[in-house]
């Protein structure tokens, strides 16, 4: 049992340890701003639907709901909506991770888009 332990356990635990100490290395400033200008615009979404009935797609019409990002430093983008769903994405403008946050109402909801979506939306908020 003893040798068991230090062969298996010990070095899966240091391992683990190590392997979640880096993971806010992988993330930094802009990323947290993107995910949350994504979150910020979810909740203004549902205010918005609950009193026109329906999402919106331009980000004007949620001036008035204190929807506050720098287009700068985030790219921010409501890509359809209608009456039971959206779809938006957020990235940062400069990040070196290259990551995209995506809520869309018909897969769910919020998730980290894999390396296919990340390649289509990173190009285009190079040239934004």
């Amino acid at each position: 049992m003893n040798s068991f332990l230090i062969k298996r356990i010990i070095p899966l635990a240091v391992f683990l340890l190590a392997a979640t100490a880096c993971a806010p290395v992988f993330e930094n400033n802009y990323d947290v701003m993107a995910r949350q200008a994504l979150i910020d615009l979810m909740k203004v979404q549902e205010k918005y639907r609950e009193k026109h009935n329906t999402y919106t797609k331009e980000l004007a019409h949620l001036l008035n709901y204190n929807l506050n990002y720098h287009a700068g430093i985030v790219y921010l983008e409501i890509q359809s909506a209608g009456k039971n769903e959206y779809r938006a994405i957020s990235l940062p403008a400069e990040s070196t991770t290259a990551r995209v946050f995506i809520y869309d109402t018909s897969k769910g909801g919020f998730y980290e888009a894999d390396e296919v979506e990340v390649s289509r939306y990173v190009l285009g908020a190079l040239n934004f």
